[in-house]
């Protein structure tokens, strides 16, 4: 046997001997169910997918006008709030450092989602009602007549 699977063995062995008073003390298992572990792994992976495609989510609401960009902008405190401790209980190992590794990237993802809904919704209220080239300002409406800023003014045969 190599030397190296030989160190490592015995490493894991004197590991288990010397948490053995832990465990019995602590009446926990030693041991990991393959089921609880890709349980907390699959978990994981779905919580955090939601988590970042939640600002698409935001922004779909907030461009087709179910909620307005000021509701998150009066309420951004307890949003950052409730992020911050979903972010937490999605993260398995409990510590700060990795929820805030994740809670970062999710809060700049949000509040460009709704600075982004609320300029596309500032955009189409700002459209004019009738579409209008920017160039020449022929009506887009249809009718051959936006065809006419081609060179001349003469509109091009349509087929």
């Amino acid at each position: 046997m190599c030397e190296a699977i030989r160190t490592h063995i015995s490493a894991s062995v004197s590991a288990f001997v010397a948490l053995t008073p832990f465990f019995q003390t602590a009446q926990a298992s030693p041991f990991i169910n393959v089921t609880d572990f890709y349980s907390v792994v699959f978990l994981t992976i779905a919580m955090s997918g939601f988590a970042f495609t939640t600002p698409v989510y935001v922004f779909a609401l907030i461009r087709f006008r179910v909620l307005s960009p000021e509701t998150f902008r009066k309420n951004r405190v307890i949003i950052w709030v409730v992020v911050y401790v979903a972010t937490a209980i999605i993260t398995p190992d409990g510590g700060p450092v990795l929820d805030l590794i994740l809670f970062v990237p999710i809060i700049v993802l949000l509040e460009l989602a709704v600075w982004l809904g609320g300029r596309s919704v500032r955009n189409l209220e700002e459209r004019p009602a009738e579409d209008k080239c920017r160039y020449c300002g022929a009506s887009l409406g249809g009718g051959g007549g936006s065809l006419k800023l081609l060179a001349g003014g003469a509109a091009p045969r349509v087929w």
